[in-house]
């Protein structure tokens, strides 16, 4: 995808990628450069702003809302990074939530 429309994901392409990086899942790091930082928190916004569409390994770790018993717990079936997404990334970088 060129970045300016959404990515076509299926359930399919979704339940792929999870088989493929659950041993290695590294939770709200968007970028993937092993640091959680202002970078994460802002490819988060504009992903929630849908001035950005992320990629699927972006949207895998960047997609973790709501905590349950203090661990991300997205449903199956949520395909975005929203508001309450952004809002555990910018926790997660301020070192306000450990998960």
């Amino acid at each position: 995808s060129c970045g300016r429309h959404p990515p076509r994901h299926t359930p399919a392409d979704c339940r792929r990628q999870l088989l493929m990086c659950l041993s290695v899942r590294t939770w709200v790091d968007i970028t993937g450069d092993r640091l959680i930082d202002i970078a994460d928190v802002i490819l988060g916004t504009r992903a929630a702003l849908r001035l950005r569409w992320p990629s699927q390994g972006e949207l895998f770790r960047g997609n973790l809302a709501p905590l349950i018993n203090g661990n991300p717990s997205p449903a199956p079936d949520d395909y975005t990074i929203d508001v309450g997404d952004v809002l555990l990334i910018q926790r997660k970088a301020l070192n306000l939530v450990d998960f």
